[in-house]
């Protein structure tokens, strides 16, 4: 986290607005996530999918700001 700080400062850009749009789209990722997780019945294997989830959508959002 501490280096994506810095990238989005060096490029003069607002972290909390790069937490915002990363926040609805992990809202969107639990909403698929919770179906997965009914039908496979494993919780613990949904959570080590939705983490790698995450950390992608984050970087997805720092590449749409770096190429604004």
């Amino acid at each position: 986290m501490v280096e994506t700080y810095r990238n989005l400062t060096t490029i003069d850009k607002n972290i909390q607005q790069c937490i915002k749009c990363s926040n609805a789209f992990t809202c969107t990722i639990i909403i698929v996530g919770m179906k997965k997780v009914k039908l496979e019945r494993k919780v613990l294997h949904i959570l080590n999918v939705l983490k790698p989830l995450h950390v992608t959508i984050i970087f997805t959002v720092i590449k749409k700001h770096i190429l604004h």
